[in-house]
């Protein structure tokens, strides 16, 4: 399971910034970033298990396994 927060989004803009933690990190890492992300971009935040509220589910290993996870 993986989740994709978004910490500033609008349905107008067409430029979504998606990023993703630093090992050991979360999702949550991004969100004093709101402030210098300008308004017509989304700043997303990729939240892996074993993380933050999916501490319990077991973390992906592989790289091609989180990447199919999200092309989903």
């Amino acid at each position: 399971m993986i989740e994709i927060v978004k910490l500033k989004y609008s349905d107008e803009n067409k430029i979504n910034l998606i990023c993703f933690h630093y090992a050991g990190g979360g999702a949550n890492f991004f969100r004093n970033w709101t402030c210098f992300i300008p308004n017509t971009i989304n700043l997303l935040s990729v939240r892996l298990p074993g993380r933050e509220n999916l501490f319990s589910y077991p973390a992906y290993r592989n790289l091609d396994d989180i990447i199919d996870a999200l092309s989903i």
